[in-house]
């Protein structure tokens, strides 16, 4: 497995197995996403908060009927970041924690099933959102990006 720039190769992945990932912002691809979460603050409010970002989960490889071979990840995205509370004003914390359920499959399946409108697939009896990979490659840096940005709270407020 390499993480250095965010990918996960699947090719070297047997079908029907799974591979335990745990990264945090030790990972420049990371600790990149975690900058663009908190791009409105310096360094001191930085320092007051201790942000961090981190993901827990597996990736399994699987060999399906209609779509050949696809990845499903899941897992645990947790992170700190700095917020201004609404009501007051001043500079917060704001947790985001998510449950990741994305499923990864092969870039030529777009075109060939008229995937291009579809956000989420069922699949293996569960609902997933929708990624593609290319050369076996599944962009983890993109999908956890996502799911940090669309889980960050618009109006945090001080408990």
């Amino acid at each position: 497995m390499s993480m250095l720039q965010g990918t996960y190769t699947i090719v070297k992945l047997r079908e029907d197995a799974s591979d335990t990932i745990f990264v945090d912002q030790t990972q420049p691809w990371l600790q990149q996403i975690l900058d663009e979460l908190n791009e409105d603050f310096d360094d001191e409010d930085k320092a007051q908060i201790g942000p961090y970002i981190r993901f827990k989960g597996e990736i399994t490889k699987l060999k399906n009927n209609r779509y050949g071979v696809v990845a499903i990840l899941t897992g645990e995205l947790n992170a700190r970041v700095c917020a201004l509370c609404g009501n007051t004003g001043k500079l917060i914390y704001d947790p985001i924690e998510c449950e990741v359920r994305s499923v990864y499959v092969e870039e030529e399946n777009r075109e060939k099933y008229q995937l291009n409108d579809e956000i989420s697939l069922f699949l293996e009896e569960d609902d997933y959102d929708l990624y593609y990979y290319k050369n076996y490659k599944c962009d983890i840096a993109m999908v956890l990006r996502e799911y940090a940005f669309l889980n960050k709270n618009p109006y945090p407020l001080a408990e």
